[in-house]
């Protein structure tokens, strides 16, 4: 799945409601530019499928880009809001 809509159908499929929602707050904070060193270093899972010709040619543009648009010595948190979702068996 990609979307919480997704898991919501998929929960829904075997009989499972959402119940509440417990908000936890936001991540930890990061700046853009230590996410793309992570990247480059593939501390990230987001890459490692990714062909090792493929990541030495995109990645540097991807840094361009970035370097290009954004701050990237500004911290952000990561995610912006973390939350739990309780769900219940649906009763019959």
């Amino acid at each position: 799945v990609r979307t919480e809509a997704e898991v919501e159908a998929d929960l829904a499929s075997i009989g499972l409601v959402r119940m509440a929602d417990v908000p936890i707050g936001q991540g930890p904070s990061l700046s853009l530019g230590e996410f793309l060193r992570r990247l480059v270093d593939g501390e990230l899972s987001y890459i490692w499928n990714v062909p090792h010709d493929v990541q030495v040619k995109c990645i540097p543009q991807l840094r361009s880009w970035a370097v290009e648009r954004f701050e990237l010595d500004r911290s952000i948190e990561i995610p912006r809001e973390i939350r739990w979702t309780i769900y219940r068996k649906q009763r019959a």
